[in-house]
């Protein structure tokens, strides 16, 4: 019922990259949903259905890069994009900015940020989402 959805939904979506589900990759695309502008998105042949029901990107509470870094890598891998490497800057960066700004357009508070840092090249996105954070101060 209205009331159950109401209460659980945002319990559910408050830390949704701590799951140790093996698809809990499958976040970033409702989040992805939620965009207003998706043309960039099928530049780079990623094609999302309209809006999702709840507000998901306001329910949002406890954020650790490493683990958003983890699910957007794997999200890519699972969604089989054209012309996708782990390396490619561009789609690197603009999934992370674009779920920041997100985040930050719906209102989301964070009462908890993990930074991780390791020194590697997949630390990329960690490092993005980082700086993102801190100029988005509305977040924290």
């Amino acid at each position: 019922n209205r009331l159950w959805c109401r209460l659980a939904i945002p319990l559910l979506w408050e830390n949704p990259f701590s799951s140790r589900y093996h698809k809990n990759y499958r976040y970033i695309e409702v989040y992805l949903y939620s965009l207003n502008d998706k043309r960039q998105l099928n530049e780079y042949g990623i094609n999302l259905p309209s809006n999702p029901l709840f507000n998901y990107p306001s329910f949002i509470q406890h954020l650790d890069t490493h683990s958003i870094n983890e699910c957007i890598i794997r999200w890519l891998q699972s969604i089989k994009i054209k012309s996708y490497d782990a390396y490619d800057a561009d789609k690197l960066y603009f999934i992370p900015k674009s779920l920041i700004k997100l985040f930050s357009e719906k209102e989301a508070k964070l009462r908890t940020l993990n930074f991780t840092y390791q020194y590697d090249y997949d630390n990329y996105i960690d490092i993005i989402i980082s700086e993102l954070v801190l100029q988005n101060s509305n977040l924290i």
